[in-house]
């Protein structure tokens, strides 16, 4: 028996008719674009994250960026996130015109440092830099420090921006993630716990003013049809809207499975060689992905090849 490192027919076959019945829902109404479907999708979204707003747009490195443009970053402005994390990340806020910063990590949850945040800022302060955004990313669903890092957010008036690509259904404190910072991005790539059939992603807030200036730049900047400012052309489609709604209903019991997994895991895995995940406190993680830390890594990934389990660096 070979177990795949994913296997995205087997996550999607439960839900062929509900499925085939939403294409054919799409197709019969000839709407492709800012339809019923997206509207339903960014209102269900919304009330699973609990925030005000959800915006449907084409990745989630789409989100990240729009979300930078909507609070006027430049040159002169230093966008901080964490050094280990997809190049997506520091893609988007290259795109966006600003100024990338890097932080290292927390060895054990592989999420940002927050101890050493405050120290770099006084850095990029002192370099003629201004911290305008912090983009802390829940790496594999694991929650960042997302309290320390709020505290100095607020000290230092930086926008806190969530990183919630990998995150979905992960919560601190019975919050979900991407409802604890000023606006959060998610991407709902085919792998992903809430995957779509290609590239989508959403932008959620509690931000009503930012929310308005999002939907202009992600058509043109376009507010009646008149284009006010810059913009770009990101928007989620009826086809991915119509199998995300599908998915939002079925995530529970998804997710439910993924945790009992996760949890077979770390009970059952007991080995002095293998560095298992580590769950920081009062948090649920997501386990978008179950890494595992070993002294020889080609030679594990090679022992576990051999007994049919695929595995991915």
């Amino acid at each position: 028996m070979k177990i795949p490192f994913i296997s995205i027919n087997s996550k999607n076959n439960n839900l062929r008719k509900v499925l085939n019945n939403s294409f054919l829902r799409v197709f019969n109404s000839g709407i492709f674009l800012l339809g019923k479907e997206l509207e339903n999708f960014e209102k269900s979204f919304a009330k699973f994250i609990k925030t005000k707003y959800c915006l449907g747009v084409g990745s989630g490195t789409d989100a990240l960026e729009l979300v930078l443009r909507a609070i006027k970053v430049n040159k002169n402005d230093a966008v901080i996130t964490v050094s280990h994390t997809a190049v997506a990340t520091v893609s988007a806020i290259e795109r966006a015109g600003a100024t990338p910063v890097l932080i290292d990590i927390n060895s054990n949850t592989y999420n940002m440092n927050s101890d050493i945040i405050e120290n770099k800022i006084k850095v990029i302060i002192k370099n003629n830099l201004i911290p305008k955004c912090i983009i802390p990313v829940h790496l594999y669903g694991q929650v960042a420090e997302i309290e320390k890092i709020k505290t100095i957010c607020k000290k230092y008036k930086v926008f806190l921006l969530e990183d919630a690509a990998q995150a979905h259904g992960a919560m601190y404190k019975n919050k979900m993630v991407g409802n604890l910072g000023d606006a959060a991005a998610f991407s709902f790539y085919p792998t992903k716990n809430i995957g779509a059939f290609g590239d989508a992603g959403a932008i959620t807030t509690n931000n009503k003013r930012l929310y308005k200036r999002l939907l202009m730049l992600r058509q043109y900047g376009w507010k009646n049809r008149i284009s006010y400012e810059p913009g770009i052309v990101s928007r989620m489609d009826e086809i991915q809207a119509a199998i995300l709604n599908i998915k939002i209903k079925s995530f529970k019991k998804n997710f439910a499975l993924r945790q009992k997994i996760a949890n077979m895991y770390l009970t059952k895995i007991n080995n002095p060689l293998i560095q298992l995940p580590e769950i920081a406190k009062d948090t649920l993680h997501a386990f978008h992905l179950f890494v595992v830390r070993v002294a020889n890594r080609n030679m594990f990934r090679k022992y576990l090849k051999e007994h049919g389990i695929e595995t991915m660096v």
